[in-house]
């Protein structure tokens, strides 16, 4: 069953063509999957880094240090490219996808 997800994950992905809206996409993928399955807080300025802190505080990635640096990186990487400090982080659009599917994978996806 999780090879069935991730390759949804992975084909929804690949389809943005366009790299403002896969990075938005993927990070509030991460948010929501934070949200409903590992009961982190949402609401009004309550961003990903937020969810990851509230998750990782409560037990929920069991001390998995490389995950949550590694989603961390994804909250930075989005908000570079809202701010148009894009290339610092990721040199490719691909690049950003890989940690995108990983994370998805360490998850459970």
């Amino acid at each position: 069953m999780g090879s069935t997800v991730s390759s949804q994950r992975r084909t929804s992905y690949s389809q943005y063509t366009n790299d403002f809206e896969l990075v938005v996409r993927a990070t509030k993928d991460l948010e929501y999957r934070l949200k409903t399955e590992f009961g982190a807080p949402s609401g009004m300025g309550i961003g990903l880094e937020d969810k990851i802190k509230h998750v990782t505080e409560h037990g929920g990635l069991d001390g998995n240090y490389h995950l949550t640096n590694q989603m961390r990186r994804l909250g930075y990487g989005k908000n570079d490219k809202i701010r148009g400090n894009d290339d610092r982080l990721y040199p490719s659009l691909h690049h950003f996808e890989c940690l995108c599917w990983n994370s998805e994978k360490s998850l459970g996806a």
